[in-house]
């Protein structure tokens, strides 16, 4: 068994994007990655787990400083080319 470093060669941007990316279109304008990480990382944002409780059309995302709504993450992941 190895010790995989999750931060070597942008791997850590997958599992802890906010860390990289301020909001959904920042996601977008990212030209480091792919299509498919684009749509990863925007519909991780989107899942339940993020919903804020009594406002299920918002998400905390860990690491940002505010809420991000539903709506925008899914009209990002739309957009992601």
């Amino acid at each position: 068994m190895t010790n995989a470093n999750a931060t070597i060669g942008g791997v850590g941007a997958l599992f802890h994007p906010a860390a990289h990316h301020a909001s959904p279109s920042a996601v977008l304008d990212d030209g480091k990655l792919s299509t498919a990480e684009k749509r990863i990382i925007l519909s991780s944002w989107a899942s339940d787990m993020y919903a804020v409780e009594s406002h299920p059309a918002l998400r905390e995302i860990p690491g940002m400083d505010r809420p991000i709504r539903l709506a925008d993450i899914l009209t990002a992941a739309a957009q992601a080319r």
